[in-house]
């Protein structure tokens, strides 16, 4: 390489080097005695730098950005220096004010008083107020002139200082005044007359007793309507003398936006026997969420609801934790190891029931002393570490720790109920999914299908689909967490055919996961609804697993699958449904699997066998008002107790509660147990049919003698009876009607065999 090429490398080298550039924005101009603040960055060169200002102020550093503050009025010029003594400069202008420049805002609280509105003034101490909307410059304390009738200063360890002031004005319009900070520099606030707050009501969706050693009651409480302005709600537990028990803030931001947004609900649990009052408070929006249990702004848009938790004597106690054992060492670590929620505990003698809370926590009152066992029951884990039951010792007037240790019966379990409520020609139907995620590993990308009847058009749905093709909707979703539930509701139109009466429409669907389902048995179903005329709109239907409304076969039969149905017939919106649901003694609580509903909603297993299910915020509106969205329901399944004796009468009723009205009570849904035959079942695949599902004709088969054939359609009824006396046959089904249907096949020998089939 030549001289003149290594000159002109260096040449370049340090114009390299040199690239220095630095900007300024000038961010407050000064105000009375205060300085200006401006904030920079530089680009290029070689750190560190030296900054310097014009008035001499300088910052040194390796940090490319830079701020000055308290800088005077008037024009002045910047100068970086680099490592390399490379220069860059820049010019800007102070602007100068006799005033902090405005006006601010300051925030009105809610209005419950009737014309006075007390609004807060964020003081943050300082001249250069950069918390965002609604702080204010000045340095504190901070005095104020202009109509107002008083002020107060309030949380004097929070951000230096926050001030209440007290306006009157016309409801709607705005209201200015003036203030002065400490060293008497001047400046405006605004805020708005908000108008007149009306609060929430509350009412106590269930209530609880505790035991008098020890608080085991509980309430859960909500509240419903009202129009807080610019605020939201939240509700706060006293004691009678006072006491703060606990306050629940909503997970909101920004202003509430519709009725919704004011509707609280929760379970306030551990509370010991006495009186209680349950105190509405509308609170302004824009409060940092994070700080609401530490301070809270005084309103008077204040609502007080007193209750009493009854005493039920003294308990011997047993509570804990149901928990995944990670690291198998059958001890909880608490702050390591996974919660098991929605699983069942009975404990017996008794026998006595509850649910695991959302922590994993329960707690069950026994009445007396004693040696009992517990089990706990989940549909994919199962206790470890000591074999059920578990037993442990009861002592009156104490409280016995006992968790239980579980694991996972698969890695992961995702799990598809299907149920729908009433059909009726020219009517909407609702069809109800529910996916859960039964084990505590994330499922990956979930896509669930559902094809419903074609003699049904789509309208719309809860969660929108992603895709809609014809008949068939596909919902591709991320994630599913452990434990986790996403709840569908699809409404579909029935065609105003009264032809269609007795016919039933079907539905079939399908959940995926991404990540492998360690059982995809309870992955997919069918579900077929008849098509009905007039119904009473608040019901509950029971099924059998052999398709039976009326009879539960001994030796055939395994589940009952309940469904309650309710109806919003009232003047106004249900703002929260409750249904409370006392089990028979032929039913056992301990195998019970929730499923799919018209809406989101929470369930709890108590005391003897007492179902209790939530529907908080359903907003169901009145049927004069919107008569296809007035409806819901929710299903169940559950087995009897064994052996089920011939002759016994399984009957059962719900209690329906739309807010505070009185309960609307279900005729009672009947099965009969029919009287053993002694009949000696074969396996399943005793009989073969094809096709499945079939159009016109299924031809059967088998390798032994068939006596005889029935067909009984999933109402319970016999469609079809035939006699074959061969070991082959084919039956015409072109004249039977769209739906589920069960094969039920009599062999020469006496043994009998079932299948299912779907007719198209």
């Amino acid at each position: 390489m030549n001289r003149t090429c290594i000159l002109l490398l260096a040449v370049l080298s340090s114009a390299t080097a040199s690239a220095i550039t630095v900007s300024v924005q000038v961010t407050h101009a000064a105000v009375c005695m205060y300085g200006g603040r401006i904030q920079g960055t530089i680009q290029g060169g070689i750190p560190p730098f030296e900054v310097q200002l014009s008035t001499g102020q300088v910052l040194m550093g390796s940090s490319v950005n830079f701020v000055f503050e308290d800088v005077p009025a008037g024009a002045h010029t910047i100068t970086v220096t680099d490592a390399m003594s490379d220069l860059a400069t820049d010019n800007f202008q102070i602007a100068s004010y006799s005033s902090f420049p405005g006006p601010s805002f300051a925030f009105p609280l809610p209005q419950c008083n009737g014309g006075t509105v007390t609004a807060l003034v964020l003081n943050w101490q300082g001249i250069y107020p950069d918390m965002g909307y609604g702080s204010i410059p000045g340095m504190a304390p901070l005095s104020f002139t202009g109509p107002f009738q008083s002020v107060q200063q309030a949380y004097p360890d929070c951000w230096g200082g926050d001030y209440l002031v007290e306006f009157t004005g016309t409801p709607g319009s705005q209201q200015t005044m003036g203030y002065t900070d400490a060293n008497g520099c001047p400046g405006t606030l605004t805020t708005n007359i908000p108008f007149a707050t009306s609060m929430p009501d509350a009412m106590l969706l269930d209530l609880t007793g505790s035991c008098s050693n020890t608080g085991t009651g509980t309430v859960t409480a909500a509240t419903m309507g009202g129009a807080p302005f610019e605020s939201r709600v939240r509700i706060i537990l006293y004691r009678d003398n006072g006491t703060l028990f606990h306050a629940v803030c909503p997970a909101m931001s920004g202003p509430a936006s519709n009725t919704s947004d004011f509707n609280l609900e929760h379970t306030f649990t551990g509370l010991t026997a006495g009186g209680y009052y349950l105190r509405v408070q509308a609170e302004h929006t824009s409060y940092p969420a994070a700080n609401w249990g530490q301070v809270a702004w005084p309103s008077d848009c204040v609502a007080d609801f007193p209750f009493t938790i009854p005493d039920l004597g003294p308990c011997a106690v047993v509570a804990g934790t149901a928990y995944v054992d990670n690291n198998l060492n059958c001890t909880f670590q608490q702050g390591s190891e996974t919660r098991v929620p929605d699983a069942i505990i009975q404990v017996t003698p008794g026998p006595h029931f509850a649910t695991t809370r959302s922590n994993g926590t329960y707690t069950v009152a026994l009445p007396a002393s004693g040696v009992y066992t517990m089990t706990l029951d989940h549909p994919a884990v199962e206790e470890h570490c000591v074999n059920a039951p578990i037993p442990f010792n009861a002592t009156l007037g104490n409280t016995t720790t006992q968790n239980i240790a579980t694991l996972p019966t698969v890695p992961l379990d995702v799990s598809l109920s299907m149920n729908s409520g009433a059909a009726r020609p020219g009517f909407q139907l609702t069809h109800g999914m529910l996916v859960k995620n039964l084990t505590p590993a994330s499922s990956g990308t979930t896509t669930l299908s559902l094809t419903f009847d074609p003699a049904l058009s789509y309208i719309n749905a809860t969660p929108a689909p992603t895709t809609v093709n014809g008949n068939e909707l596909t919902w591709v979703q991320g994630s599913m967490s452990g434990w986790s539930v996403r709840n569908y509701a699809v409404q579909l139109q029935v065609p105003p055919d009264v032809g269609l009466l007795g016919t039933q429409l079907l539905m079939q669907g399908s959940v995926t996961t991404t990540e492998a389902d360690g059982d995809p048995t309870n992955n997919s179903g069918t579900y077929a609804v008849t098509v009905t005329g007039s119904y009473d709109p608040n019901d509950k239907l029971a099924m059998t697993s052999t398709g039976n409304s009326a009879m539960w076969t001994i030796g055939e039969d395994e589940w009952i699958d309940y469904t309650i149905r309710f109806q919003n017939t009232g003047t106004d919106t249900a703002f929260h449904v409750v249904i409370r649901d006392t089990l028979r003694t032929d039913l056992d609580p301990a195998t019970l699997v929730m499923g799919a509903a018209s809406h989101a909603y929470n369930w709890r297993m108590e005391g003897p066998g007492i179902l209790k299910v939530f529907f908080p915020n359903i907003l169901l509106p009145d049927s004069n008002v919107n008569e296809p969205l007035s409806h819901g329901f929710v299903s169940f399944r559950i087995r009897p107790h064994q052996p089920v004796a011939p002759g016994t009468v399984i009957e059962n009723i719900a209690n329906i509660y739309f807010d505070f009205n009185p309960p609307v009570i279900t005729e009672p849904s009947v099965l009969e147990a029919e009287f053993s035959t002694g009949v000696q079942e074969r396996s399943q695949d005793a009989i073969r049919m094809m096709p499945n599902p079939v159009n016109d004709e299924l031809r059967i088969s088998s390798n032994s003698g068939i006596a005889s054939l029935r067909i009984i359609a999933a109402d319970g009824r016999e469609v079809l009876a035939r006699t074959v006396r061969a070991a082959n046959t084919s039956i015409a089904v072109d004249r039977l009607q769209a739906g589920a249907y069960l094969l039920h096949a009599t062999f020469t020998d006496g043994t009998e065999a079932r299948e299912r089939f779907i007719k198209h």
